[in-house]
């Protein structure tokens, strides 16, 4: 068996919707063979339809800009992740889970319910190790233009301001922090300053090197690492780096 591949046709999202009829294409598979050596002619057959997961890799839209898709009738920001079955859009994935490694923008009131500072936004994404154990994060937007993540540890919500986490990963200096957050997004002078501001929070609360930083993490999650996996002379810097891990 030399190939198999999708023929996708060309009818897009929007005539699908229209005549209530399924995003799907045709399963097709190429056999190549030989007598004595001798090469023979292809057999190509068609094996069934399959449904198309809009914009997927096999996907009309994949790939289309903003401006291509109103050109074609779609929406300005489709982002895609579901099936269209009878003209009616499906999200069959997200009834069990979110897309691996995937950032998807949501708002939720629930969240403002999580400290002082927080807004209703956030980016959440489930993250999937090779192993395929995975765990679910959230970037959380705060009124003041900080961000926090949210991650589970043994069935535990916990929330670290992201800048906090960052120092902890790099050894770098806060310009090398500053310069590689705001690359590309030098004339937002909003996020600019965003940026600023938590590089100035933590120098304010005396984490000023990376070792600070550990050390810092360390003690705020010892107690609980300490007591499922560590052992107790575990330094604060370990326990630091043992968390790392686990996110």
């Amino acid at each position: 068996m030399q190939n198999i591949f999708i023929d996708a046709g060309l009818s897009l999202e929007n005539k699908l919707k229209k005549s209530r009829l399924d995003k799907e294409g045709e399963l097709r598979f190429r056999i190549g063979w030989s007598v004595n050596e001798k090469e023979q002619k292809e057999i190509e057959r068609k094996i069934g339809e399959v449904p198309i997961m809009v914009k997927s890799n096999q996907c009309n839209l994949n790939g289309m800009d903003p401006e291509q898709l109103v050109k074609h009738k779609e929406l300005e920001q489709e982002w895609g992740g579901y099936f269209i079955v009878k003209g009616h859009e499906r999200f069959i994935r997200m009834l069990q889970m979110n897309r691996r490694n995937y950032p998807i923008g949501i708002k939720r009131s629930g969240w403002k319910t999580r400290g002082e500072k927080y807004s209703d936004l956030g980016v959440s994404i489930r993250c999937v190790r090779d192993n395929n154990t995975a765990t679910t994060k959230v970037l959380h937007y705060a009124t003041n233009g900080s961000a926090f993540l949210m991650f589970s540890l043994y069935k535990n919500l916990y929330c670290i301001p992201v800048i906090v986490v960052m120092m902890a990963l790099y050894n770098s200096v806060d310009r090398w922090t500053y310069v590689n957050l705001t690359r590309g997004c030098e004339n937002d002078h909003y996020y600019c300053t965003c940026i600023q501001n938590m590089l100035r929070s933590i120098k304010e609360e005396g984490l000023l090197t990376c070792d600070d930083v550990k050390n810092h993490i360390g003690q705020m999650y010892r107690v609980r690492l300490i007591k499922e996996l560590l052992h107790d002379q575990a330094t604060n810097a370990e326990v630091c780096e043992y968390l790392m891990q686990k996110l």
